[in-house]
């Protein structure tokens, strides 16, 4: 089995792999790297803690290319984080 960290080299998203390899470097784990759901032909990472959104908005100097993205159904797991609209890929955190 293909452990999920070894899938982050496949981010197309200069952007997303930086504040992955900056939460990282924090020493917060990425608990999932892959595909959200079928719909979506995209890599998303997702952490075990909330994100400060703002604050990595400013220190990555993200553009409108990065959307803001949350879900409140606990039936399919709530989350809150970016997306980056020119690739689909994602970096989730716990809602609160």
């Amino acid at each position: 089995m293909i452990h999920p960290i070894s899938r982050l080299k496949e981010i197309r998203s200069l952007k997303i792999r930086a504040m992955v390899e900056h939460l990282m470097l924090e020493g917060h784990e990425a608990r999932f790297v892959d595909q959200p759901w079928s719909a979506i032909d995209a890599m998303w990472v997702y952490f075990s803690i909330p994100l400060d959104i703002e604050s990595l908005r400013i220190k990555f100097e993200l553009s409108d290319q990065f959307t803001y993205h949350e879900n409140t159904d606990p039936k399919s797991g709530t989350e809150r984080g970016l997306i980056d609209q020119e690739t689909m890929e994602g970096i989730m955190g716990l809602l609160n």
